[in-house]
């Protein structure tokens, strides 16, 4: 499956808005939008897939090391996570990240 969506890291870190386009499990493209963020440039760590946002959900509950807040809202026709906010650890202060998912969109075989 082929898809592209708008990613929006919100945090305290150097992330931001990117565009991200995903080919057979793999992201082929992650291009930040924008100046979002505190600062820095780059790709997010690992450039996230739709599965590496329920990875992040996932571990986000873990038994072994659960955030003190984990609320996720999801896509009604495709599923996916559509905005996940985490806060680590409870009464700390800038530890928290969320991720929304926005323009969603399956793509034909060959276009980007």
């Amino acid at each position: 499956m082929a898809y592209r969506y708008t990613l929006d890291i919100d945090c305290f870190c150097p992330w931001g808005r990117f565009d991200v386009v995903v080919r057979n499990g793999e992201v082929v493209q992650a291009r930040r939008v924008g100046s979002g963020g505190v600062g820095g440039s780059g790709q997010p760590p690992g450039a996230l897939t739709i599965d590496g946002l329920f990875t992040v959900v996932s571990q986000a509950r873990s038994s072994s090391s659960p955030a003190a807040n984990v609320t996720v809202s999801y896509d009604e026709r495709y599923g996916y996570p559509q905005r996940i906010s985490i806060d680590r650890i409870a009464d700390a202060v800038d530890d928290e990240i969320s991720y929304t998912v926005s323009d969603f969109q399956v793509l034909e075989r060959d276009s980007t």
